[in-house]
């Protein structure tokens, strides 16, 4: 018996307060009859598992809902510009692919096909180079922190 309590003891997650009901359920259930421990053991094992992946699936939703929520951290309203009135330090919208991620202008050179703009994200550490084609708008306004409001509300 000592070896089949060792195995639920061991078993990965056992301080996890809904695990740690199945341990106590199962070391009352047959104290003194390893064989009959033994099966209630394996089909704890099956039912721990589907807690566990329960559990998983809770925290996946919870992580998603949080990774929205701080995308919607800030609250941006952008409208359609004119590529020349744009100067250093304007905050812009660009396309890049499928999305539209807003960076702040750092630089703004000219060549044969038209501006092209040096911008760079306030938190991240690279530039990039954009084409006039490649502007989406000029953020107007900023919201900030609407997501941590959300993410409170929930918790």
């Amino acid at each position: 018996m000592a070896k089949t309590w060792n195995r639920l003891k061991s078993y990965e997650g056992a301080d996890d307060p809904e695990i740690e009901g199945f341990i106590d359920k199962a070391s009352r259930g047959s104290v003194g009859q390893e064989a009959e421990l033994t099966v209630q053991l394996e089909a704890l094992e099956a039912e721990l598992s589907d807690v566990r992946r329960r559990l998983d699936e809770r925290d996946e939703i919870s992580e998603a809902f949080e990774d929205v929520a701080r995308h919607l951290a800030d609250v941006d309203i952008d409208e359609e510009v004119n590529p020349e009135s744009l100067d250093v330090d304007d905050v812009i919208r660009i396309m890049d692919g499928d999305e539209t991620p807003i960076r702040r202008i750092v630089a703004i050179d000219e060549s044969e096909d038209g501006l092209i703009f040096t911008v760079r994200g306030d938190n991240l550490p690279d530039t990039e180079e954009v084409t006039e084609e490649d502007l989406a708008g000029l953020i107007v306004l900023n919201v900030p922190e609407v997501g941590d409001v959300v993410i409170w509300w929930r918790e």
